[in-house]
Order: structure tokens, then sequence, then C-alpha cells
């Protein structure tokens, strides 16, 4: 077995093997309160919604509904993150108000 020294990003945990790559991802990490960015804005909000799954023909797929996360911005009405979309999450945005980190 062999030790290794590995760098953790202070704020969201992410593992790097150099230190300066480690560095580099905490200036422009988003969990970072310095960034303002959505993931550590009061006004994200975090929920959840229920997929409901369409009956085909006279099948019946019993319990085939399923719950999806999001993340959305209170302030503008738009989503930031959802599991089958890409991250829209933003940084230096004038609505930012510092709150607790969603993740």
């Amino acid at each position: 077995m062999k030790k290794i020294t590995a760098y953790a990003c202070s704020y969201c945990g992410k593992i790097y093997k150099n230190k300066s790559s480690a560095a580099s991802h905490e200036k422009k990490c988003f969990a970072n309160p310095a960034r303002r960015a959505c993931r550590t804005c009061k006004h994200a909000i975090k929920d959840t919604e229920t997929a409901y799954v369409r009956l085909q023909g006279d099948q019946n797929y019993g319990d085939a509904d399923y719950e999806i996360d999001f993340i959305y911005c209170e302030t503008t009405e738009k989503i930031l993150s959802h599991q089958e979309k890409p991250c829209g999450f933003k940084w230096n945005c004038p609505y930012y108000q510092e709150g607790e980190r969603l993740f």
C-alpha cells in the first residue's frame, strides 16, 4: 500500500493531488462565499417535484412515478440546477445575499 498526500477544497471538499490545483479551484468554487454564487445565496431554494409516468396502453407500471430534485432562485424565478439539465449557477449576482450552503 502506498501513502499519498491530497488537498481538499475548503468550501466544497473536492480532492486534488496538487496543492496549486486545489488553490486554483478554491478561487472559482461556487461554494466559496467570496464568489457571491447561487450555491451560498439565501435566494436559492432546494425543492422536489414529482414526475408522473403516463400509462402506455394497457400496461400498468405501478409506482413508476419518481421525484426530481432541483434548485431555483426565488428572486429571478429561474431554475439553477436540475437532475436532467446542466448547471445554471451564476456568480457575482446583483441579488446575492449570503445564506447557508445548499449542498
